[in-house]
């Protein structure tokens, strides 16, 4: 999590590859739990830091490079649209 050591004052947009969301969660549940983000590292959603902002993406499915199954539990895939204005 290296977002925590850009100075806060920079105003960096920052989009992050898929993390799984911390691939066990309470997400599914309507509470905003995670293993990650219990020990404070970003692992979904808009994050912010002084101007910085971080966006990062759940994925979209829940298998490995080498296709085999992997633990996703309560941490639902996510499809995500992101809309930029300049004013």
């Amino acid at each position: 999590a290296a977002f925590k050591f850009v100075p806060a004052e920079r105003g960096c947009m920052v989009f992050s590859g898929h993390t799984h969301g911390g691939q066990i969660g309470l997400l599914s549940l309507g509470l905003n739990a995670t293993v990650m983000c219990l020990i404070g590292s970003p692992d979904h959603g808009l994050w912010r830091h002084g101007r910085n902002r971080l966006y990062a993406h759940r994925g979209q499915g829940f298998r490995s490079l080498s296709c085999n199954w992997v633990l996703r539990v309560g941490v639902p895939n996510e499809l995500s649209f992101v809309a930029l204005r300049l004013n």
